[in-house]
């Protein structure tokens, strides 16, 4: 309960923060974040809609500062669970498409710009493997 909460909060403040500065990439990809964990304690159609939702601040996110590897990651995750969430198999392939692409240029970054034995290195390349599948 205490985690809903506190989700909830990080949300409500993006949400005002954004309305302050809408061109604030670090706090859009934490609206996204939040609202991407805040959809697992929803079910059915509003965890979806939720999972849209952060689907859509994560991409308005990463423009504003398109070297954000741990940005890329979490939309690799959106579309990954929204994949999940759809029925129609030809359109859920194109969400797990979109997840890899996604995956690849978060490993892609992280490996040109951090330090080589960064732990992301590894969750990257393993979301990597696991979303192609």
């Amino acid at each position: 309960m205490e985690m809903l909460l506190s989700l909830e909060r990080a949300r409500k403040s993006a949400e005002t923060s954004y309305t302050q500065n809408p061109l604030d990439g670090d706090n859009l990809a934490r609206w996204g974040r939040a609202l991407l964990k805040l959809a697992q304690f929803e079910h059915g159609a509003e965890s979806k809609q939720m999972i849209s939702d952060a689907t859509s601040k994560l991409e308005e996110a990463l423009p504003l500062n398109p070297k954000k590897h741990d940005v890329l990651w979490c939309l690799g995750n959106a579309h990954t669970l929204y994949g999940l969430f759809t029925t129609d198999m030809d359109a859920a392939a194109l969400y797990f498409e979109k997840a890899t692409m996604c995956f690849k240029q978060a490993s892609d970054i992280s490996f040109s710009t951090d330090i080589p034995n960064d732990p992301s290195n590894d969750r990257y390349r393993k979301s990597l493997v696991v979303a192609a599948q």
